[in-house]
């Protein structure tokens, strides 16, 4: 045996026991990026309406107001949800199974519609009216939310979602810094929470994707640049969902997502052994070790690049209802040394010619390996090899079992590196 091939065994070996001895959340909080936004537990949500001035009729607008509040919050109807096989399409309902019941919305209040003169505002102008109108229009108590009695509410004891009639979206405005909070003088409290604005026809994905950058303002956008002829990751992840082609979109997070967030831990594998496994597709009731994810590295590159392996399929009684096909999923990451992923140049150009900057967080679509192609790989798809960010092999081979779009769950296998 040469000395690398015995350094590469002892690093596999030393791995591999930990991975076996340790508990549930065994990676270290950041490795893989994993942890590194961690958010658990519930947080209260706001929902403001705001309206500019309009003739739509009064019970339209209780229509309206009806509408947002199951949309957001659920109905809370346990006859109505068990009718429904206990699915309710509500945002509440999306984010406790997308974080496998570690995260939840809880209801602070819905107040308006509100009539407020908002055209030509930026989404900043927009935010602070919302929590004005809030607080005197409607007589919504902030201060009880200042759980920490500082005077100020911070983000994690409140957020802000404001709808309005004027289409608008853009990434949540953050009043926590400094001489940024909205003061509530007659209250005796300053709120310095983050707040997101999107518009009345907006749709469901638009709506959880604003929800979680209220709790992840560091998540990433995965779309690449439609606006460009450079759409990526169409229909694997809530970060590439939500375009204006189809704002109706419903479907889970990535895994790295997730994983950052502290809602899934992998099933890590370390690149020496031939192994089998299987995956179980998202929106189903599994055993929380076939739902996780498989995530492959290689010990001797380190943890910075890494494939993330995952099962997704349609579901009309969950929220993964709109992948592109059923099938492996394959997710490649590369980290910098802050553990994010950061801008990398496509591998090709967009149809005017146009090499643009992507994250390096991406599928790699069915069958050639496509960065951003959201085709996933089916049992006449392999063996197909994994391949690094720089093109070149590294010598594992993976194989999907046969399955049907129908089956909760699919077989893989994998191949050694040939060293």
């Amino acid at each position: 045996m040469t000395a690398a091939r015995f350094i590469f065994a002892l690093l596999v070996a030393a791995l591999a026991s930990f991975i076996a001895a340790a508990p549930a959340s065994s990676l270290e909080r950041g490795m893989f990026g994993a942890r590194s936004a961690e958010v658990v537990g519930t947080r209260p949500l706001l929902v403001v309406m705001l309206r500019d001035p309009d003739a739509t009729p009064t019970d339209e607008l209780a229509k309206y107001r009806n509408y947002y509040d199951d949309t957001i919050f659920g109905r809370g109807d346990a006859a109505n949800a068990a009718a429904r096989d206990r699915f309710e399409l509500s945002a509440a309902g999306y984010f406790r199974e997308a974080s496998a019941g570690k995260f939840a919305w809880r209801r602070a209040g819905l107040v308006g519609p509100l009539t407020v003169s908002l055209k030509g505002r930026p989404a900043g102008d927009i935010a602070r009216l919302a929590i004005e109108a809030a607080a005197h229009d409607a007589g919504f108590a902030f201060a009880p939310f200042d759980t920490n009695r500082d005077g100020r509410i911070a983000p994690d004891e409140l957020a802000v979602l404001v709808i309005t009639n004027v289409p608008h979206w853009r990434k949540p405005e953050d009043l926590s810094a400094a001489g940024r909070g909205v003061v509530v003088a007659e209250q005796n409290v300053t709120v310095a929470t983050r707040v997101a604005v999107i518009g009345e026809n907006d749709g469901f994905a638009t709506l959880n994707r604003a929800l979680l950058r209220l709790i992840a303002p560091e998540a990433v956008d995965l779309d690449g640049w439609p606006q460009k002829c450079f759409a990526l990751n169409g229909g694997r992840s809530l970060m590439a969902a939500g375009n204006a082609r189809d704002p109706g979109q419903i479907m889970h997070l990535d895994p790295w997502h997730k994983m950052m967030l502290g809602w899934i831990e992998p099933r890590v594998v370390a690149f020496g052994q031939p192994g089998t496994a299987k995956l179980a597709a998202q929106h189903v009731a599994a055993r929380e070790d076939f739902k996780a994810p498989l995530l492959l590295f290689d010990p001797m590159r380190g943890p910075r690049e890494f494939f993330l392996l995952e099962y997704r399929t349609h579901s009309a009684l969950g929220f993964d209802q709109a992948p592109a096909n059923s099938g492996l999923v394959v997710w490649q990451v590369v980290l910098d040394r802050a553990n994010r992923p950061f801008a990398v140049a496509a591998d090709r150009a967009n149809c005017k010619g146009a090499t643009l900057s992507v994250p390096s967080l991406f599928v790699r679509g069915a069958p050639n390996w496509q960065l951003g192609g959201n085709k996933a790989y089916a049992g006449g798809d392999g063996p197909f090899s994994l391949k690094w960010l720089d093109g070149t092999d590294t010598g594992v081979r993976v194989t999907v079992e046969r399955h049907e779009e129908f089956q909760w769950r699919i077989a893989i296998a994998w191949t050694a590196p040939d060293r």
